[in-house]
């Protein structure tokens, strides 16, 4: 028997499914119960994160950069739009994969819908935002995020070697035009309320 916290987990879940199919066209492959818990195995992403293509060959063009910030932004447009809006949770670099085609959102392990209560919150240090600390998440969560990802895109450092304070005046120097430097500034307000409100901005 299935008792009604499981349904409730399972209708989470599909939810979150059906937004990854829809926007990145992968498909569920297989349901199935594992310990009690209800998983979804979804088709396998192709190419290489974000991080190992930075990597790989350095920081990107703006023009690059670009080209792929624009790309999240629409995903994260169509999450942030749900009805219930869908937030990831743990937007960065190692969860974005790259091919010839543009570039794809993976690991919704941390995924839920906006309004959830939940106790614990995953986030990666240098792309999770403040309010994480206080166990609280929003779309602008995933925005903070997303500031992070461009910064790491068009300069090739880690983020938290980059300090809130001086942010504006180090980015000038990796050739960054003024409103991206503004766009960046804006999502990775300290507060959240500062920020952009979703993907939809």
């Amino acid at each position: 028997d299935v008792n009604t916290q499981e349904v409730e987990t399972y209708v989470e879940e599909n939810m979150v499914t059906n937004a990854v199919n829809n926007i990145l066209g992968l498909n569920p492959m297989a349901v199935f119960y594992c310990e009690e818990e209800i998983c979804i195995v979804m088709e396998l992403a192709k190419g290489i994160t974000l991080k190992e293509y930075v990597e790989n060959q350095g920081k990107l063009s703006v023009k690059e950069g670009l080209n792929l910030g624009r790309e999240l932004a629409e995903i994260l447009k169509y999450l942030h739009s749900r009805p219930v809006p869908l937030i990831h949770g743990d937007l960065k670099p190692q969860n974005i994969m790259v091919d010839k085609t543009g570039l794809s959102l993976i690991d919704f392990g941390g995924a839920f819908l906006q309004y959830d209560a939940r106790d614990v919150f995953f986030g990666t240090p240098g792309y999770a935002a403040p309010e994480l600390k206080d166990g609280e998440l929003f779309t602008q969560s995933d925005i903070y995020a997303f500031g992070k990802v461009l910064l790491f895109m068009l300069t090739g450092r880690e983020t938290y070697l980059f300090r809130r304070q001086n942010m504006k005046r180090s980015l000038k120097y990796y050739g960054i035009p003024f409103k991206i430097r503004k766009i960046i500034a804006k999502c990775t307000e300290e507060q959240f309320f500062n920020r952009y409100q979703s993907g939809l901005e």
